[in-house]
């Protein structure tokens, strides 16, 4: 399912919308589209339940995680850990979890990509996830993240790898 997105007109007021704060890590959850959340590591227990209130599905895709989180069996709740170092591409893998986490958002769920400071990583994850959502082109997602997030998406690798990426191919 393609997803149309419209940015809004800018207008002096902000678009930008936070859903939940990390009590402990004091990190806020931002909305890029409904269904689709990136914010930074959760630090202990209190901040992934704060998490789970807003998302069934969270994707780690950086910083030092010292333990793997558990999720209970019949909560609906996921977790995938998927670690690379900021300004790193891992193009196959990434895209191939950006398609999986566009799926889950069409069934229902509601994904959080989450990384150290929820700036780069998982904004690179979101704007990939939005790509699948809607067919759009790189920099549509780019600009649509940045939009949504402040101060996201500042690595020049990749500002330059959405760029480069052309519209979805139904």
């Amino acid at each position: 399912m393609l997803v149309e997105v419209h940015l809004p007109p800018p207008t002096g007021r902000s678009v930008v919308r936070v859903v939940a704060q990390l009590p402990v890590a004091k990190a806020s959850v931002y909305e890029i589209v409904p269904g689709l959340l990136v914010c930074g590591d959760p630090e202990d227990e209190k901040d992934l339940d704060a998490l789970y209130q807003v998302a069934s599905v969270v994707i780690a895709v950086g910083g030092d995680y010292p333990r793997a989180h558990k999720v209970d069996v019949g909560t609906g709740r996921a977790y995938l850990r998927m670690e690379f170092e900021d300004g790193e591409v891992p193009e196959a893998r990434l895209r191939a979890v950006a398609a999986m986490a566009a799926d889950l958002i069409d069934a229902g769920d509601v994904v959080a990509w989450v990384c150290g400071a929820g700036a780069n990583r998982s904004c690179l994850g979101a704007a990939l996830t939005l790509r699948e959502l809607t067919g759009c082109s790189g920099t549509a997602a780019l600009i649509t993240v940045k939009t949504m997030r402040p101060g996201a998406l500042h690595t020049p690798q990749y500002v330059k790898y959405l760029n480069d990426l052309r519209p979805v191919e139904e």
